[in-house]
């Protein structure tokens, strides 16, 4: 199913223009679905929606298993655009959001955690997909500990290390499980304590040909 969003929030009435604009969707709708069906043999459906992006793709997504979606233009140093973080924040479903970065030479498959219910759920798809690929499986949890220098005398060395102990151990509950469900998963394990979760994502990977 490939789907167009028609944004008509600020639309106030029904210009006879607007017509032009979902007509202008309907004809970018068929181009796209062209090149499937000329590279892939599989079905492909269209749908054109209207209203926010974000808001109009996030409830469609509870007719779907997943949510692909384009990153867009990043801007203020960012790698993603407002809409594409809009529609992963607020879909029903996994969504994969797509770059435009060379993949070449490319392999793994790479999952951020939190502790949370919805990391445990997230842990478990990136490992099937990994599994299904063929490929290893990388979890990264990033959290902040005191800064030895900046943080000097408001927190005790020891506290930093118990902080980094009990993280460890959120990291391996996160992926317990995973050994038994897939025995020939290589799984690899980082706890990044210098960089903010968004920075440990987008930071250059581990190893190279590793997939972020």
């Amino acid at each position: 199913m490939i789907l167009h969003v028609v944004d008509d929030r600020w639309v106030a009435d029904p210009y006879p223009w607007f017509g032009v604009l979902e007509e202008a969707g309907d004809k970018l709708l068929q181009v796209a679905a062209g090149r499937i069906r000329g590279t892939f043999q599989v079905p492909v459906t269209t749908r054109l929606l209207n209203g926010s992006v974000g808001g109009a793709l996030a409830k469609y997504s509870g007719k779907a298993s997943m949510l692909v979606v384009g990153s867009g233009t990043g801007h203020l140093g960012g790698v993603l655009a407002d809409r594409a973080l809009q529609v992963a924040a607020t879909a029903k479903v996994p969504v994969a959001v797509v770059g435009t970065q060379d993949l070449n030479g490319r392999s793994g498959v790479v999952v951020g955690v939190d502790g949370s219910k919805e990391a445990t759920l997230a842990v478990s798809f990136a490992a099937a997909e990994a599994d299904r690929e063929g490929e290893e499986l990388t979890v990264v949890y990033a959290v902040r500990t005191p800064d030895p220098i900046v943080d000097a005398g408001l927190s005790s060395t020891t506290l930093a290390e118990l902080i980094v102990q009990e993280e460890r151990v959120v990291l391996s509950e996160t992926v317990a499980g995973l050994e038994e469900d897939y025995p020939d998963l290589k799984v690899h394990q980082i706890l990044e304590t210098e960089k903010t979760p968004v920075d440990a994502w987008w930071m250059p990977p581990p190893e190279p040909g590793c997939w972020w």
